[in-house]
């Protein structure tokens, strides 16, 4: 059984990630609002800058979007974008 440092909503980070099926569906469900992690600079994938349109933020204008899972080097991870205040409620 695997054990990752990851957390997918609703599971503890020490807990055993879902099924393989389920957390690919989780994955997807998550990925179609926003853009591939491929096509966003490093700024945007670290939550400096809008992960939609690429504008500079600070504390005072991100809107946290959430943790996500996406795959990178076939690896599950967690990353945690964010938006400026017109893309972050335009999911």
């Amino acid at each position: 059984m695997a054990y990752l440092p990851i957390s997918v909503r609703g599971h503890h980070p020490c807990t055993p990630l879902p099924a393989a099926d389920e957390l690919r569906e989780i994955m997807n469900a998550q990925q179609e609002e926003l853009p591939p992690l491929s096509e966003l600079s490093e700024q945007q994938v670290r939550g400096a800058a809008c992960v939609r349109c690429g504008i500079h933020l600070d504390n005072a204008t991100a809107v946290d979007l959430g943790s996500r899972i996406a795959r990178r080097a076939g690896s599950p991870v967690r990353w945690f974008p964010r938006a400026c205040r017109q893309h972050g409620t335009a999911s």
